[in-house]
């Protein structure tokens, strides 16, 4: 590249003139560098910053942490409704199914919405970090007035069981047992965490 200094340029012109020159040499993805499907695996946090993602966890997979932000946007966007926590919930990889208190039969108490996890048949445990991660995502991706309850079941081939009541906002207390339709019972565990969420406390029992 030619230099376009004038002949009285200072030595400092001179040493940025020839420093920018390498730098246009470098061979940078940036088309790469924006996009969570593409970016190198070691700058993924600082993609989630750039996104604003709010619930992050080093130890997740790759896969995991891509889509968490490439769903950052559109959390972001919807921030406060019940599409927002579906949305975090699934980038997370959870299974779940969601309803609102006037969606629930019966009605359940009003300003609340209940999130069914569930895992199957191969998987023993609801993964402590897991599920603290998809409180967390909850917390920050659902509207302030809002209280919610979670249960937590298994999915078999010959069926699904269902037990579990959690309280947020202040403790969390839940149990969690599996059974098919012919009657055989399959335990599955909940991982008790705590600092699950500010003020907020997990305790597990099974049964």
């Amino acid at each position: 590249m030619a230099d376009l200094l004038p002949p009285n340029a200072t030595p400092l012109e001179r040493d940025l003139s020839e420093v920018t020159a390498r730098i246009g040499g470098l061979d940078v993805p940036v088309d790469q560098l924006f996009d969570p499907r593409r970016c190198p695996a070691d700058l993924l946090p600082w993609l989630a910053w750039r996104h604003r993602v709010l619930i992050w966890n080093p130890s997740w997979p790759e896969a995991v942490k891509r889509a968490v932000i490439a769903a950052a946007p559109e959390i972001n966007a919807t921030r406060g409704t019940p599409h927002a926590v579906e949305t975090a919930l699934s980038s997370l990889g959870c299974s779940f199914t969601m309803s609102e208190w006037f969606e629930q039969q019966p009605p359940g108490q009003p300003g609340t919405f209940q999130v069914d996890f569930f895992v199957n048949g191969s998987q023993a445990l609801l993964d402590q970090d897991l599920f603290r991660d998809a409180l967390a995502s909850i917390q920050a991706a659902k509207n302030t007035r809002s209280h919610f309850h979670i249960r937590a079941g298994a999915e078999h081939g010959a069926g699904m069981g269902m037990a579990a009541v959690c309280v947020p906002r202040q403790w969390i207390d839940a149990t969690a047992t599996g059974g098919g339709r012919d009657g055989a019972s399959a335990m599955i565990g909940l991982a008790a965490g705590t600092h699950v969420a500010p003020r907020t406390k997990a305790t597990t029992r099974a049964v």
